[in-house]
């Protein structure tokens, strides 16, 4: 295959650069409100936006004929918010571009790479895999590139068909560019890793929200009203409980822990595969502390027995956290009102840490999905970010 087309002008660092990326979900739903999910895209769709600056004429003059000659063409795009440095030089016949954090960047088998010093002076490489070694590639190097050369990962992309630049004076121009990655030929992401955590086969989504903004639920039910205009009202609720819609931010402060959320969303496969997501809110609050290895415990009361208990599965999974060790995923299996102020929780196993009132969180356990197929990332300053919509499913959590 010939080398594409490059893209090669830097993106503007004082604006946010943007991933989306993400599925096609096809959701067939039930009159009682349980889903029929089928994923319609093999691969993720994905798009990037980023703004540039030409600072010269020639740099100028260099991005508004790309734009004019090849909108309607394969460019290789530089993932400018990836950027690394050559820790040695590169050699020609080279074919290991030596970085320290090739397994934290999303490239792609059968990908592309770059090494750039500016837009006029970089070389384009075809990518067989990483290493903590660096970045291997299956062509050589013609160039000699020193140490401190920066590398970026690559996309082959198409650029929106309608781009917009503006000359801010003779010489400098400036403008924001969207491009749609090429779907044909990609190769996964090198690397990916599997889940951290189940909870009864499924994924549980451990990274606590940001709340920044505070996080609301809106609770939504089916509910039919029966009325045939001259008798008496009835309604029908038809799903077995409300189904809570919540927005968190996902704020990422490394390249790994942005990995991991690109990573998450895509084992999601869109909408199409539920997950585990605890509220990380104090949904139980303890009235007094369980010694290590407890199976039971004492909350202070607030109707769990009476109300939440019975309802069913969707409010008996909790995740509980201590200070002393990592979160734990349990099932009540029992509950029982004391009349003093105090409600008696029976767990499935016990907890092996100290359980302390003052300082244990007990959040329910949802059984949800995502509400969205695509996913937005904004990058800014080298910090990642995303809001993402999460949908709980009560009829559909497992027994």
């Amino acid at each position: 295959m010939p080398d594409p087309t490059v893209w090669p002008v830097d993106a503007n660092g004082g604006e946010p650069i943007s991933e989306t990326f993400g599925y096609l979900t096809d959701i067939i739903e039930t009159y009682a409100g349980r889903e029929q999910r089928i994923c319609l895209r093999s691969v993720p769709l994905e798009r990037y936006e980023f703004g540039i600056l030409g600072i010269s004429a020639r740099e100028s003059a260099l991005a508004a004929g790309i734009v004019f000659d090849s909108q309607d063409d394969v460019v290789a795009v530089p993932l400018w918010h990836y950027a690394s440095k050559l820790t040695g030089t590169l050699s020609p016949g080279g074919s290991l571009i030596s970085i320290t954090d090739a397994q934290d960047i999303p490239y792609r088998a059968g990908g592309l790479a770059i090494v750039w010093i500016d837009p006029f002076t970089w070389e384009l490489f075809d990518v067989s895999g990483t290493s903590g070694s660096g970045v291997a590639t299956s062509d050589v190097s013609v160039g000699t590139w020193p140490a401190g050369s920066y590398v970026f990962p690559a996309r082959r992309a198409r650029l929106s068909d309608k781009a917009s630049l503006r000359w801010e004076t003779t010489r400098v121009l400036s403008g924001r560019l969207e491009w749609t990655m090429e779907q044909s030929g990609i190769g996964t992401i090198i690397g990916s890793s599997a889940p951290a955590t189940t909870f009864k086969g499924v994924e549980v989504l451990e990274v606590e929200p940001s709340r920044d903004d505070g996080i609301e639920d809106r609770f939504e039910r089916k509910i039919f009203i029966l009325d045939t205009g001259t008798g008496t009202r009835s309604a029908d609720a038809v799903d077995p409980a409300p189904s809570a819609l919540r927005t968190v931010s996902w704020v990422t402060f490394s390249r790994s822990e942005a990995r991991a959320l690109r990573e998450f969303m895509d084992r999601r496969r869109g909408r199409q595969i539920p997950f585990w997501a605890p509220a990380w809110e104090e949904d139980l609050a303890l009235a007094a502390d369980a010694a290590p290895g407890s199976s039971s415990i004492t909350i202070l009361a607030a109707g769990y027995t009476a109300r939440l208990f019975p309802a069913g599965k969707w409010r008996r999974y909790i995740a509980i956290r201590t200070p002393d060790g990592p979160a734990r995923y349990r099932e009540i299996i029992s509950s029982v009102d004391n009349g003093n102020g105090t409600e008696t929780l029976i767990l499935d196993d016990a907890v092996p840490e100290a359980m302390l009132a003052a300082s244990t969180l007990i959040a329910f356990l949802r059984y949800s999905r995502l509400e969205d197929d695509l996913v937005r990332l904004e990058w800014t300053g080298g910090f990642a970010s995303a809001k993402i919509a999460i949908r709980n499913l009560p009829g559909e959590t497992p027994n």
